[in-house]
């Protein structure tokens, strides 16, 4: 899960320049809402906007793993979660270039889910699906 990190870290000190968002909770600019598994309960986002990082790991025990990553862009306005999509993909689809966070041999951005509205926390969300291998 380590490796994960790095592309929580690498979202965190990106994201917000690219976007011009705003990913905070409890009104703490130092708290980023920008979570690597799931969302804790005690966060409440003060900002709308939240990211969260969920992967599966496809095989394992190989010297290069493979993973899908899923990755939900949540915001309380619509265009909000459009631009934090677009945002997400432009950072992390190396699909062209070699990619240059931590261990990762390919990170392709594979689908999207489409955007709907969660009506138990009130945003509206859009699920992103990586092609991820690391070393």
């Amino acid at each position: 899960m380590e490796t994960f990190k790095d592309i929580k870290d690498y979202l965190i000190a990106n994201l917000p320049t690219m976007t011009g968002l705003i990913f905070s909770v409890n009104n703490n600019n130092t708290t980023k809402a920008i979570y690597l598994i799931e969302k804790p309960e005690s966060h409440k986002l003060t900002s709308g906007n939240a990211v969260i990082i969920k992967f599966n790991e496809l095989n394992g025990g190989h010297t290069v793993r493979q993973y899908s990553l899923e990755i939900k862009a949540m915001a309380q306005e619509m265009i909000n979660v459009v631009i934090i999509k677009n945002a997400i993909v432009k950072l992390l689809d190396y699909h062209n270039r070699p990619c240059d966070i931590g261990n990762y041999v390919k990170l392709k951005f594979n689908n999207e889910g489409g955007v709907y509205y969660d009506a138990n926390n009130g945003m509206y969300v859009d699920k992103l699906f990586f092609e991820c291998k690391t070393v």
